[in-house]
């Protein structure tokens, strides 16, 4: 591992991380993010360059706005460093063999970041974002993967139909749709046997953390749900990002205790 690239990879991760927050503030109030001039959270008023500066203005401004002096959210910088952090440990842990590969799993990583914290603060998995990301997985898995193509339309549609299935026997109660779309994404992107594995990660995380909340009573069973959209994203990217002998020690050792009990 190369220490200049693992730090020009957290670099780059400030400032994609900086717009990526602009994306979660945005979004789920259906504002644009790609256009318009951004402004104070209080006074309203348009941030020139140098107070966008990631990290680095906040520190500069005293975590303050330059012309309201109100007190600005330190999660600003602390998303901007998660992100760093996220993009240097997908440089070290991913199976990237070029900058094209690097590139589509920081693509990757940035969509789960977004979907991740808006659907655990607001239960929306956003369509504008998991779609289009959707069709980047596919194409990836056409143009770069030919021969385990089939491997990786057989993962999405079943893991997208298994979600399907628990969305209408609960009517909805207890997975979205947009948790159906995400299957579906999940799949084309880990193929067989990782979805299995990102599945049962997902599940396993939501029921420990479900019944945490539950325990501590921040969340009731008769209230609303705790999303599932985070739990399976979190499962994706431990699922994507494990070696593949690893991956098949576990179903080697799953399938041998399963047969052993058998006997």
């Amino acid at each position: 591992m190369n220490p200049l690239e693992l730090f020009f990879f957290s670099f780059l991760g400030i400032f994609v991380g900086s717009f990526l927050f602009l994306v979660i503030q945005r979004l789920p109030k259906n504002e644009q993010f790609l256009v318009g001039r951004s402004k104070c959270d209080f006074c309203n008023h348009n941030l020139d360059w140098f107070d966008l500066f990631p990290v680095l203005s906040y520190i500069l401004t005293k975590g303050k706005c330059r012309y309201c002096h109100n007190r600005l959210s330190f999660l600003y910088p602390a998303f901007e460093l998660f992100t760093a952090a996220v993009f240097a440990l997908t440089y070290y842990l991913f199976p990237a063999t070029s900058i094209v590969s690097l590139t589509f799993y920081l693509i990757i990583v940035s969509a789960l970041l977004v979907i991740f914290f808006i659907d655990l603060f607001h239960e929306i998995i956003p369509f504008v974002i998991l779609l289009p990301v959707t069709v980047i997985v596919v194409i990836y898995n056409f143009w770069f993967t030919p021969v385990l193509f089939l491997n990786y339309l057989f993962a999405a549609l079943g893991a997208a139909v298994f979600f399907l299935v628990l969305f209408l026997v609960t009517r909805g109660k207890g997975l979205g749709f947009g948790d159906v779309v995400f299957a579906f994404f999940m799949g084309s992107l880990l193929g067989f046997p990782r979805i299995i594995i990102g599945l049962y990660i997902s599940f396993v995380l939501g029921a420990v953390i479900g019944l945490i909340y539950i325990f501590i009573k921040k969340k009731q069973l008769r209230g609303s749900a705790i999303p599932f959209g985070p739990f399976l994203v979190l499962g994706t990217y431990i699922a994507l990002s494990l070696p593949m002998h690893f991956i098949y020690l576990i179903f080697y050792y799953t399938h041998l205790n399963y047969l052993l009990g058998m006997l």
